[in-house]
């Protein structure tokens, strides 16, 4: 994917940011209501590197100085990699949210503080 491919599938969340490394993936946020960010895309083309956790500390650091109280994202119902890989970084997942996608989904959810506090030393992969 090129980064003006990326560009055009972002149209379709308001006011996001795009962390964009070229070769190895992307993430898409925007910032929310109640002073939170939704994470709305994360893609990586190389898994297990290290790369999806670097993104994260990539977001962080972009708002790193605003009031931000936490950090959320939807995952399909049938996408266990996506869940494994938010526990593995420190997200809670919730009970199955019906109707929310085709099959269900979850909602996964950090405070900005534990964040911070858990990502601090993903800056190098």
């Amino acid at each position: 994917m090129t980064l003006e491919e990326l560009k055009s599938k972002m149209k379709k969340f308001e006011d996001a940011h795009v962390i964009f490394l070229a070769g190895k993936g992307y993430l898409i946020w925007r910032y929310d209501t109640g002073n939170t960010v939704q994470i709305c895309d994360i893609e990586v083309y190389k898994k297990r590197q290290g790369i999806g956790r670097h993104l994260l500390w990539m977001m962080i650091q972009e708002f790193k100085d605003e009031d931000v109280n936490g950090i959320y994202g939807f995952t399909a119902e049938k996408n266990e990699i996506a869940q494994k890989f938010y526990k593995a970084v420190g997200f809670t997942l919730s009970d199955m949210i019906d109707n929310l996608y085709k099959r269900g989904a979850y909602l996964f959810t950090i405070s900005y503080k534990e964040a911070k506090k858990i990502w601090k030393n993903l800056e190098n992969i």
